[in-house]
């Protein structure tokens, strides 16, 4: 699953339930070249 292009993109996905009905956790988003994450 692709992860958000910035990091408001990222901070949004942690509203809702996650893939397998769980809590979403962290989330991911495009950081200077790399990926960064981000603690739900």
């Amino acid at each position: 699953m692709a992860g958000a292009s910035t990091l408001k993109g990222a901070r949004n996905g942690c509203g809702g339930p996650g893939l397998t009905g769980g809590t979403i956790q962290l989330t991911q988003y495009f950081s200077t070249g790399f990926d960064a994450d981000y603690p739900c």
